[in-house]
């Protein structure tokens, strides 16, 4: 088996959700709402990337089951919520025939463009610049 699909995605999947819920929470109890950034996002994923590197099972955490059932408007259990996309699907194995078929599309592909590059007219294409053409129009800049 291939090691991601050994629940190290899943597991990663949810230590990432009860940090988005934390922060929720703590914007929540800060009565400020600040919306996740690219660094805030960063920062979240190295803390569950770190948590699933330190092989801790994979257990509720009650505190934050607890105050995820103080938000308001949820109607979504926290474990639901933590394991939305369990039964997803994340691999497959494709068929013979369904194997000859990309392969078959990637040489018709493959085709087109090398009929496509002899019709091309050289004429649309700009001339090169020699090098001291370059330095004269540095010096002129």
């Amino acid at each position: 088996l291939q090691p991601l699909d050994q629940d190290i995605i899943k597991n990663f999947k949810s230590f990432y959700r009860k940090e988005v819920v934390r922060k929720l929470i703590t914007d929540m109890e800060q009565q400020s709402a600040s919306p996740i950034n690219v660094l805030h996002a960063i920062r979240m994923t190295d803390k569950a990337w770190r948590k699933e590197a330190s092989e801790e099972p994979l257990e509720p955490d009650m505190s934050l089951e607890a105050d995820w059932n103080k938000l308001q408007n949820t109607e979504v259990q926290f474990e639901d919520y933590v394991t939305c996309d369990e039964g997803l699907a994340t691999t497959g194995t494709l068929t013979d025939a369904e194997i000859i078929d990309i392969v078959n599309q990637d040489i018709n592909e493959d085709n087109v463009d090398e009929n496509d590059v002899d019709h091309t007219d050289p004429a649309d294409f700009e001339p090169l610049i020699s090098n001291k053409e370059a330095r004269a129009a540095i010096n002129t800049l």
